[in-house]
């Protein structure tokens, strides 16, 4: 028996998709993304499946929703994972040390628990703009506690909202 916990998050890579750099930076990350395994055989697992690249706009008409950064979203459930565990992000930062990017967050929303690995504009130089594009060698890492606190439906939305499937849950703002 255990507790299923949803690991999920992005990688925030070079997307101006009109620039020929991001257009390689693009198919590297891919390539990476594509080269990793169907099935993981050791914990915790690190997937192909796990990751999706989204398209890159070719052009302006083009309405994706890809506006100057190139995301790469992925997910996964794993057994009683409370916290990220020292594996998960050795393999996580080995996938990092591979592909060209700027982000990368990974969210457990069980635990309200939220970290971050950021480059350094500065330590990006060119590495992006050659060909082939470099990986980053270096970047910082940071954990914070998500505080959830409830908001009014009118502070945390753009617009007006009106849905007949939304029911108010009990005590809601």
């Amino acid at each position: 028996m255990g507790i299923g916990v949803i690991v999920h998050g992005y990688i925030e890579c070079p997307g101006y998709a009109l620039a020929v750099e991001t257009r390689r930076v693009y198919r590297a990350n891919r390539r990476v993304i594509l080269g990793l395994p169907v099935s993981d055989p050791e914990w915790p697992f690190i997937t192909r499946d796990m990751f999706s690249v989204l398209p890159l706009r070719p052009s302006w008409d083009r309405r994706i929703a890809q506006y100057e950064n190139q995301v790469i979203h992925f997910a996964g459930d794993y057994k009683n994972m409370y916290a990220l565990e020292a594996d998960w992000i050795r393999k996580f930062e080995a996938l990092l040390s591979r592909l060209c990017w700027y982000r990368a967050v990974v969210m457990l929303e069980f635990s309200a628990l939220r970290y971050e690995w950021e480059v350094s504009f500065d330590h990006i130089g060119d590495r992006y703009r050659g060909n082939p594009p470099r990986p980053p060698t270096e970047w910082s890492f940071q954990c914070y506690r998500i505080e959830r606190h409830p908001l009014r439906l009118g502070d945390a939305i753009d617009g007006s909202l009106a849905s007949p499937h939304h029911v108010p849950k009990q005590g809601a703002v």
